[in-house]
């Protein structure tokens, strides 16, 4: 065997045997006598009802790996040149009957591989994809629900309301996740014990988890989850808060020239991104530096009312409610370069390609596609959800594909 490739065993039977005990396993590799690279993966966080596998490995001067494994074998063995920068993927999807929000969970790691060198490798694996989660405010005034599917087409629907979980007053506003999946929730219900953050660990759960209290009664608008580094930042309309998983700390954010505060998303660099005002009355994007606590740009421009706004990385993307032609959805860079605008905002009952009542969430913010929350507060009863590829509108998809949407929410309008 050529000495410049690194022969990889994957154990993937020992591997799963470990993860449901422990969560924790080890992916072992051959050995072998001709010097080559014998490299030791960890994965860490994986979850247990793994039901297939997808595998990728790239790296200067070599061809990608590629496999993918409809069912989970007992084992898989690579060949790759040994090298520098090798970049391992791994994606594991989860089996339907999982009750989580997540669809798949992925670990990266990039080594250099020397021939006849062990490497001890540790893939940290957090929540990759997952199904629509649905912050339905008000549902017609029975009391807000969470609604999830696991796509746009409505399948395997699971509702959630306050009473199912003893909560009081549940407003359900902005939903995000954890690395491990777990649901957390913007609770805009004004007063002491209802004005929260809270976690629940899936769509079976008969109770929740209060993460952090807003301790007056303005209700929690916003929440955006840094998950490398376990942060949860959240907001009432005009506070910002971040919460340190690891210390249970909280510490209020100075964000002079923010006024109001409606969605917020973090880049890979723990940079937030903020949908609001300036306390003037003028609305922009405001890019934000938690730990200088300043802002460090922002993007206003006439017609813009941002309700929310999304990284995929090199984009971010911002719900501009009451947008005028063209601009329902932007497309800006991370330095808040306006990319390209796409749909319009009309009113009545309308499904049709790049027509919105009101762009005002995006949902399974983690998924390749863009999926939003449209919503016409202005008080026409309208209401849908829009699922598209790309900023040119490809497969645009809506549910419902036809009416008004009551019977199955009502988001916001009547709050």
């Amino acid at each position: 065997m050529n000495k410049s490739i690194s022969l990889i065993r994957l154990a993937v039977g020992v591997l799963l045997l470990l993860l449901v005990i422990t969560f924790t396993g080890c992916i072992f590799f051959a050995a072998s006598d001709t010097g080559i690279a014998v490299p030791n993966l960890t994965v860490k966080g994986a979850p247990s009802n793994i039901t297939a596998l997808s595998l990728r490995i790239t790296g200067p001067g070599m061809a990608p790996v590629e496999s993918y494994y409809s069912s989970v074998p007992s084992s898989i063995t690579v060949e790759v040149p040994a090298g520098v920068d090798r970049q391992f993927e791994l994606i594991a999807y989860i089996g339907p009957s999982n009750p989580s929000a997540a669809t798949s969970f992925k670990g990266k790691a990039t080594v250099d591989l020397a021939a006849g060198e062990t490497k001890n490798i540790t893939l940290n694996m957090i929540v990759n994809e997952t199904k629509l989660v649905i912050p339905d405010a008000t549902n017609n005034y029975a009391g807000g629900k969470l609604l999830q599917i696991d796509d746009i087409t409505g399948g395997n629907s699971k509702t959630i309301t306050g009473g199912d979980i003893g909560l009081g007053t549940f407003t359900p506003y902005d939903v995000d996740f954890d690395s491990q999946g777990r649901i957390y929730i913007a609770n805009n219900a004004g007063g002491t014990g209802t004005s929260m953050v809270l976690r629940i660990d899936n769509m079976d759960a008969t109770s929740y988890t209060s993460i952090a209290d807003d301790t007056g009664w303005f209700g929690i608008r916003s929440l955006a989850i840094d998950r490398p580094n376990e942060l949860i930042y959240y907001s009432t309309s005009t506070e910002l808060y971040r919460w340190d998983i690891g210390i249970s700390t909280r510490t209020q954010l100075t964000i002079t020239g923010i006024g109001a505060i409606r969605g917020m998303a973090v880049d890979k660099d723990g940079i937030l991104y903020i949908a609001g005002n300036n306390g003037a009355g003028a609305n922009a994007v405001f890019k934000y530096d938690p730990d200088a606590q300043s802002v460090v740009d922002f993007y206003d421009v006439p017609g813009l009312d941002p309700w929310d706004v999304m990284v995929k990385t090199p984009y971010l993307y911002v719900a501009n409610n009451n947008g005028t032609s063209n601009n329902a959805i932007l497309q800006l860079d991370l330095d808040l370069n306006l990319i390209k605008g796409y749909g319009d905002e009309i009113e009545g009952i309308n499904t049709n390609p790049g027509q919105f009542y009101g762009p005002h969430r995006f949902l399974a913010i983690l998924n390749k596609k863009l999926t939003i929350l449209d919503d016409d507060t202005a008080g026409n009863r309208v209401d849908k959800l829009v699922s598209i590829d790309d900023m040119n509108g490809t497969n645009w998809t809506t549910m419902p594909t036809t009416g008004d949407g009551q019977s199955l929410f009502t988001f916001f309008e009547l709050c």
